[in-house]
């Protein structure tokens, strides 16, 4: 949580926070008293410098689901697919205590989402405002009002597969549900509100951290 010096206002950009393991400067935006990363996370290391495992086949990603390790993926298994749809974790990855986020970050429970949604009017009001202003299918974008730029990456089922991409996101939180399932928020076709779920944590989904 940031301190609340910090210009409580919707949208809010800071270019500061350090930087991701890959050197790539973080970008972060501030809406209400919390400061989040203004992208999903892209790190392949943990923040002890240790790699997370990097599965590039189907199949290996519902083995190491079977064997409760922490994994990354690219959409359909396809590096090139990374540059639209960034980079997909499993819940393992999140809740690792080598710690998934770069110093100072920490992935967001599912209280700190919670505080977004409400800081921007509730579930319905915040579809539109964190959805990006393009990418969506059939036009459906959103306002991007608060910064958040929520883009349409789709998941990583538990058997691998690409599943959504320009029509829907899923971002973990750091609870566990029960002894298979994480929390999550996301925004899917036919719900137009910030929908709240408990997914299994074989599934791959992206992240966005939070300010310590």
């Amino acid at each position: 949580m940031v301190a609340l010096a910090l210009t409580a206002s919707c949208g809010g950009s800071k270019s500061g926070g350090g930087k991701e393991s890959d050197g790539k400067k973080i970008k972060s935006v501030v809406i209400g008293e919390q400061e989040w990363m203004a992208e999903n996370l892209g790190v392949t290391v943990f923040r002890d410098g240790s790699e997370i495992e990097y599965i590039d086949y189907e199949d290996d990603w519902s083995d190491v689901h079977k064997e409760k390790g922490p994994a990354w993926c690219y959409y359909g298994m396809d590096e090139e697919e990374g540059a639209i749809h960034g980079k997909f974790y499993n819940w393992y990855a999140v809740a690792d205590p080598r710690g998934l986020c770069p110093e100072g970050w920490r992935v967001p429970s599912d209280a700190d989402w919670q505080q977004l949604i409400d800081y921007l009017g509730g579930a319905e009001a915040a579809y539109n405002k964190m959805k990006s202003k393009s990418g969506w299918d059939g036009d459906d974008n959103g306002t991007n009002e608060s910064g958040f730029n929520a883009k349409p990456t789709g998941l990583i089922s538990v058997i691998g597969e690409g599943v959504g991409a320009g029509k829907a996101a899923y971002w973990w939180a750091s609870d566990p549900v029960g002894a298979r399932n994480g929390a999550a928020r996301l925004i899917y076709p036919g719900y137009r509100y910030i929908y709240r779920d408990a997914l299994s944590r074989g599934q791959g989904h992206s992240v966005r951290c939070i300010k310590e």
